[in-house]
């Protein structure tokens, strides 16, 4: 897992390389998103991005575009997983250090699945090859994992909040999270 730190925006794999520079503004907030505008859709995968007046911030994935789907389950991409849990800490604590806050963030992570009544099946980069990761669980749903980052945090405070999330979210599959 790559370690998020502050210059991690500007380097996005996942938010950056779906999303455009545009904003729209709305309801006290602020949106981009490629699900819900047709004409800036990707090959891969949908994205929603939100900003909120009062701190909240909101991101959402498809993490089973490209996947191969099992008949017994639902895929997820469990790469793409770790890397925009890394990306939304960053952008949460970006979007705090402009608002100039000096309260803790409080932050939750889940795999949110449309379908409940099939299982979540993990997958993984194995030798630049998206496979299966095999023997773990299959849960048809997880459980939110959550982590409170400190006002005053730095890189190493916005790592460990993203590992926390990361392991919260994957331990559920029975995966390991690598540091």
């Amino acid at each position: 897992m790559e370690a998020p730190d502050r210059a991690g925006i500007a380097r996005a794999l996942i938010l950056s390389n779906r999303i455009g520079d545009y904003l729209s503004v709305g309801f006290r907030r602020w949106a981009s998103s490629n699900f819900l505008v047709p004409e800036r859709a990707t090959s891969s995968g949908g994205i929603l991005v939100e900003l909120h007046h009062d701190g909240w911030v909101v991101v959402g994935v498809d993490l089973s575009a490209n996947l191969p789907t099992p008949g017994y389950g639902l895929p997820v991409d469990a790469n793409n997983l770790r890397l925009v849990v890394d990306e939304a800490v960053v952008l949460a604590d970006t979007h705090r250090l402009h608002r100039s806050a000096d309260a803790p963030i409080e932050m939750a992570a889940t795999v949110l699945a449309t379908e409940t009544n099939r299982r979540l099946v993990p997958f993984d980069l194995d030798f630049g090859r998206m496979k299966q990761v095999e023997e773990t669980r299959h849960p048809k749903k997880l459980r939110p994992a959550s982590s409170v980052l400190a006002p005053n945090a730095g890189d190493a405070a916005l790592r460990a909040c993203a590992y926390e999330l990361n392991s919260g979210l994957l331990h559920q599959f029975g995966m390991e999270v690598r540091r």
